[in-house]
């Protein structure tokens, strides 16, 4: 029989064991490792794999066979001297070895652990990846190590204690020194001058203290005694405990740069001292210029005046003599007044001409964008010009493109570049000659253009480069035979490129030439151009009101008693009632006075100007509604919107057209008999 007490002692032996078995368990269940139980000869007498993945041969074939049999002779060799080593020692071994797998070799490491008598413990443990990774890290070091020994820039490395831990060949070249001179020494002690190295380990201290990285531009004096510029950038390195171990310093001589840049300062001040005394010239010259331009624009304000003013009145009696106000005229005058009239309107086109040219030059000759129909166009450009071309018995003919029916255009301005074209074209054409005027659209590119053609005498083809020069005529000699200023061409491509286009010509001596306008265009959609349409107050309708100036009271405001009279006896022939007051404050009394159906307001008078006394009738509750027609030979950039802002009710420039006068007036009467 056995005693109970030694009974209870087993069970109690036996219960430990099982407790530590479990736990053997645990512990091979929560390792990755693969675990075997080898004998002395490498025979395997059990196993236990985590990743049965990791197994050379399937884990069915392994038990109860040798290592020799499995693995490949010198991997089974070696682990064999490590399992003998174990039993003959009685200490763990390490070994590592590779085995080829179907997708590459796998590095693994093992650990030979004496177990009980007869047996060992081989742990085993797939090391590929780290060892790839170490590998890579090696790689990386030799790659940065050549980067920094071949970097022209000074790469050094420094710990807490400002000591060099490392330092590059950029360096030790430059010193001419091994890199044991720096290693392990601060800069005191390695014979850096306390000046250069002070701020530099105050930077350094502040990456330490910061975790963040700092530049400084610093002039070092080099053991040698030199002293050179570097632009230096501190980066911190953390160890394994995140704490900043040591600061890597990545230093670029910038010395030459440095020098470069003091000589681009020195440069910069004395350019600016140039360039402040140019601005000044320039500045005094720009003020010189300006007044000179004012002076211009003043003293063509001004001639345009005194010129338009007598042309009013020799131009005024003209066609006041062909309409009989003073009686019929004697048939031996009839030519000699057209002649009058015609070289009065010569002079007033070269005044014009000068005027645009002015305008343009001074960027202020705006344009009245409308829908312009081309027919009517063409038919008034022939019109105009009809007269000059029978003289020379030319055959002027049109060509016309259906698909352009209208072009947005400042209409007055392109019936002028084609009437300058047309009358170059009669003119420099021999007697019996050929002229065609064609419209045409180029839609691919979205252009009209309006070509003027003729058999004339062409031009040469070394005087087409200065053909739009301002005041270039190409028969300029004592002796020529074509009159002109030598501005037509020149405003008619100046106003097409205002107009968005250009004008090309094509041309051959004795034969002839073609000048062609293109401006921008689109076939017509029914809807008005883009923009907003300048209209004039008063848009003229060419219908006489019934018995004409009967019972129409007209105060007539002019200083000059030449163009009072011709206003005066051009109307009253028409039966108006005519006042007349020469100047602006006689104008507002006269008004007052006589309460007229309509004022004639000349701008230029003595005393208080046109503007002024239109201002001041239209601010009085009992003249306000009466129209103010502004007859005025002012003709410059913006004299148009002065006199409409004063209060005009339309403006008309001198010499007047007595007739668009008339209908101009019957026109204000409509419009102010409407508002009443």
């Amino acid at each position: 029989m056995i005693p109970s007490n030694s009974t209870s002692a087993l069970s109690d032996e036996l219960e430990r064991l099982r407790v530590i078995e479990a736990r053997h368990n645990s512990l091979l269940e929560a390792s990755s490792d693969l675990v075997f139980w080898v004998d002395r000869t490498g025979g395997i007498l059990n196993l236990h794999a985590s990743e049965p993945g990791e197994l050379y041969v399937p884990e069915a074939e392994i038990v109860g066979r040798n290592m020799f049999e499995l693995l490949p002779g010198d991997v089974a060799e070696t682990l064999n001297e490590a399992i003998v080593r174990a039993f003959d020692v009685g200490l763990e071994q390490h070994v590592e070895y590779a085995l080829p797998f179907p997708e590459g070799d796998r590095t693994f490491e093992g650990r030979v652990v004496p177990s009980r008598d007869g047996e060992v413990l081989f742990l085993v443990r797939n090391i590929t990846e780290k060892r790839q990774a170490e590998l890579e890290l090696r790689r990386r070091e030799r790659e940065l190590k050549t980067i920094a020994d071949h970097s022209p820039d000074i790469i050094t490395r420094i710990d807490r204690s400002m000591r060099y831990v490392f330092v590059n060949s950029a360096l030790t070249n430059m010193a001419g020194v091994p890199p044991e001179f720096f290693l392990g020494k601060t800069a005191q002690e390695i014979g850096f001058p306390k000046e250069t190295y002070a701020p530099f380990e105050q930077a350094l201290e502040e990456v330490f203290a910061t975790g963040k990285k700092v530049s400084i531009l610093e002039p070092f004096a080099t053991i040698d005694g030199s002293l050179r510029y570097f632009q230096i950038f501190l980066v911190p390195e953390r160890g394994e405990s995140g704490e900043i171990e040591t600061v890597l310093a990545l230093s670029r001589d910038v010395t030459e740069l440095k020098l470069a840049h003091q000589q681009i300062e020195r440069a910069n001040r004395t350019l600016e001292e140039r360039v402040k005394e140019r601005t000044e010239q320039l500045t005094a010259l720009n003020k010189d210029l300006g007044e000179a331009v004012k002076m211009k624009d003043e003293f063509l304000a001004s001639m345009s005046h005194e010129l338009r003013t007598p042309l009013n009145g020799i131009l005024g009696m003209t066609q006041a003599l062909r309409a009989f106000v003073y009686g019929p005229l004697d048939p031996r005058m009839e030519k000699p007044v057209e002649i009058i009239e015609e070289s009065g309107r010569h002079l007033l086109d070269l005044i014009n001409d000068i005027l645009d040219l002015s305008k343009i030059q001074a960027g202020k000759l705006q344009l009245e964008m409308t829908q312009v129909p081309a027919k009517s166009l063409c038919d008034a450009v022939l019109t105009m010009t009809e007269k000059a071309a029978e003289r020379k018995r030319h055959k002027v003919t049109l060509d016309l493109d259906p698909r352009v029916n209208h072009v947005v255009a400042d209409g007055r301005r392109l019936k002028q570049m084609l009437v300058n074209l047309l009358s170059n074209a009669i003119k420099f054409t021999h007697d019996g000659g050929s002229i065609q005027l064609k419209v045409f659209a180029d839609a691919e590119k979205g252009v009209a253009r309006f070509a003027v053609s003729d058999n004339g005498i062409g031009i040469a083809p070394d005087r087409l480069s200065s053909l739009f020069k301002p005041f270039t005529q190409l028969d300029s000699g004592l002796s020529r035979q074509h009159s002109g200023s030598g501005l037509g061409l020149s405003l008619v491509l100046n106003m097409a490129v205002l107009h968005g286009g250009g004008v090309e010509v094509d041309s051959k001596e004795n034969q002839g030439s073609t000048f062609t306008i293109s401006i921008p265009w689109r076939p017509d959609t029914g809807l008005t151009p883009s923009g907003q349409i300048r209209l004039s107050a008063i848009t003229p309708l060419g219908v006489s009101l019934p018995d004409e100036g009967k019972g129409v009271k007209v105060l007539i405001a002019e200083d000059d008693e030449k163009n009072a009279t011709l206003l005066s006896d051009y109307l009253g022939a028409f039966g108006y009632e005519i006042h007349v007051a020469g100047s602006g404050f006689e104008a507002i009394h006269r008004a007052l006075e006589i309460k007229p159906d309509v004022i004639l307001m000349d701008i230029q008078m003595p005393g208080m100007d046109g503007l002024e006394a239109t201002k001041r009738i239209k601010a009085n509750e009992a003249l306000s509604n009466i129209p103010v027609l502004a007859l005025t030979a002012l003709a410059m950039p913006g004299d148009r919107k002065r006199c409409l802002d004063a209060g005009a009710s339309a403006y008309l420039t001198k010499p007047l057209k007595l007739k668009l006068l008339k209908e101009t007036i019957s026109d204000a009467l409509r419009h102010s008999r409407e508002l009443r």
